[in-house]
């Protein structure tokens, strides 16, 4: 009796929000939320300018901007469906990786960068950067370094950017020549601590600072920075030096200099990225089934107007 009630109840709450739905511009109805057309193209159009995109001009490809907002809907759907069915999506487990899988992706990639990365070192940091595969070809003359900085006190730093401002370039002078006098044991103490584990002092120091950098001479970097980068010949070497702004830069080569990255070496990276590209896989394919049923049972209605697109 009591599932009767809830079930008459669920359609009532139904039939209203389709109406709902039809009267105030909802485009979009979930067990958990309901979405309107400008929550959904409001969203569209940040995505846009996110990715660098003006989205009138998105929208005069009527095609790729009903992908985009059919993207939207999807994600909205999706997050609200990945709280229902948590457990249920949780229960599949990591998906299985064999080593066969790992050698043949190590020995694709390796193909294939070296056919795209040759000459292309600004391509190759790029990469870096935006990682997309693991990276297990370098050009020639490529280097490794770990940096972290030593910021001065929040106080200094506070009015130093209020001596900036007001254009007191003398006072600047005073306060940022007082701070490194009075930053000096700490960086004689952090030269002594770097003889030993650096990544440990960077951890310590530099916390969610400490950052990796790859760099040729040629790329465009300050001066002094670049001047510092030159003195480092092996690994392990450690040079550093001040910006004048206040902060001390420590600097470290990290990796040997090798143009192919072994595979002992890349197994662990290109294993993770492959279990990650099969757990999304593996989701995207659940959440289809859940969309497709939730649709088909009537807790997920999406309503699309021709106008929806612009």
């Amino acid at each position: 009796m009591v599932r009767c009630i809830a079930a008459a109840l669920f359609s009532v709450f139904s039939l209203l929000a389709v109406f709902a739905c039809a009267e105030s511009g909802i485009a979009v109805v979930t067990p958990l939320n309901t979405y309107s057309e400008e929550d959904i193209l409001k969203k569209a159009e940040e995505y846009c300018k996110e990715y660098g995109m003006l989205p009138a001009e998105v929208k005069a490809d009527t095609e790729i901007w009903k992908r985009l907002v059919d993207d939207v809907i999807r994600e909205y759907v999706y997050a609200d469906l990945s709280l229902i069915h948590a457990g249920e999506i949780k229960a599949e487990g990591d998906p299985p990786v064999s080593e066969e899988e790992i050698r043949s992706k190590y020995e694709n990639l390796l193909f294939s960068q070296k056919q795209y990365f040759a000459d292309k070192k600004e391509v190759v940091t790029g990469a870096v950067l935006y990682p997309r595969d693991p990276i297990v070809y370098y050009p020639r003359g490529l280097k490794w370094v770990k940096t972290f900085t030593v910021p001065f006190e929040a106080a200094v730093r506070g009015q130093a950017a209020i001596f900036l401002s007001e254009e007191k370039l003398d006072d600047y002078d005073r306060l940022v020549n007082a701070a490194e006098n009075d930053m000096a044991p700490l960086l004689n103490e952090l030269r002594q601590k770097l003889k030993g584990n650096f990544d440990e002092v960077a951890a310590e120091y530099g916390g969610d600072d400490a950052e990796e950098l790859l760099y040729d001479e040629d790329f465009e970097l300050f001066f002094a920075q670049l001047a510092a980068l030159k003195t480092l010949k092996e690994i392990g070497d450690i040079a550093e030096y001040n910006v004048y702004q206040g902060h001390a830069f420590m600097i470290l080569v990290r990796r040997p200099d090798y143009i192919e990255v072994p595979y002992e070496i890349a197994r662990g990276d290109i294993e993770a990225s492959i279990k990650n590209a099969k757990t999304i896989l593996q989701h995207d394919k659940q959440m289809k089934k859940l969309y497709a049923e939730a649709v088909a049972k009537g807790s997920v209605k999406v309503r699309m107007k021709e106008t929806l697109g612009g």
